[in-house]
């Protein structure tokens, strides 16, 4: 408890006293201000952390993730067919069924998506994004998303691990599946391959 002046009369109060004790003198006291804004800002901080971590969740799948995002190990046909509806081409082979996807969007750049199942099971063999030269006016325009594809691996699974001159591999170690990229120079393609 400290003492303050009274501002009518002057004298001595203990500055805990709602009026003067000389004069009635009603005191007036500074409100209790909170700071809000280090409240506002800090409420602000968590928002942003908070979506980030939901968009580093959830944003799997948009044209700037992996066409690969929902594949693994046991991934059946309908669950694709949900995902990206029903294929341009569907080839029977011996013991497998090949779809394909054209003109996939993924990283700002399209491509083949070519999905292989077991006949029997539906089971998911592989799938390949594929780009091809030729969907590009520039062979530097082509380059580009190759590079770009590679980095895209690269931040996710760690740097790939260069098999050739033609052949990269990036291993998962969340879900024990690999990633292959391979160019063809021949073909004048990029094949980037999930294989669980």
């Amino acid at each position: 408890m400290a003492l303050i002046k009274c501002p009518e009369c002057g004298k001595e109060i203990s500055d805990t006293v709602k009026s003067c004790p000389n004069c009635g003198y009603r005191i007036k006291r500074p409100k209790n201000n909170v700071k809000r804004k280090p409240i506002i800002i800090g409420g602000a901080i968590l928002i942003i952390i908070v979506v980030t971590l939901l968009i580093i969740q959830n944003g799997r799948y948009k044209e700037d993730s992996s066409p690969f995002y929902t594949m693994e190990a046991g991934t059946k046909m309908k669950e694709i067919h949900d995902l990206y509806g029903e294929p341009d081409d569907i080839q029977n082979n011996d013991g497998s069924i090949d779809e394909v996807y054209n003109n996939l969007q993924f990283l700002g750049s399209k491509g083949t998506l070519k999905i292989r199942y077991w006949s029997d099971s539906k089971d998911i063999i592989y799938a390949r994004w594929i780009i091809y030269a030729k969907d590009y006016s520039e062979d530097s325009s082509y380059e580009n998303v190759v590079e770009t594809t590679k980095k895209f691996f690269d931040k996710i699974y760690g740097s790939a691990k260069q098999i050739s001159d033609t052949e990269f591999k990036w291993s998962s170690t969340y879900d024990k599946t690999s990633y292959w990229l391979t160019i063809s120079k021949a073909m004048r393609c990029a094949e980037f391959e999930f294989r669980p």
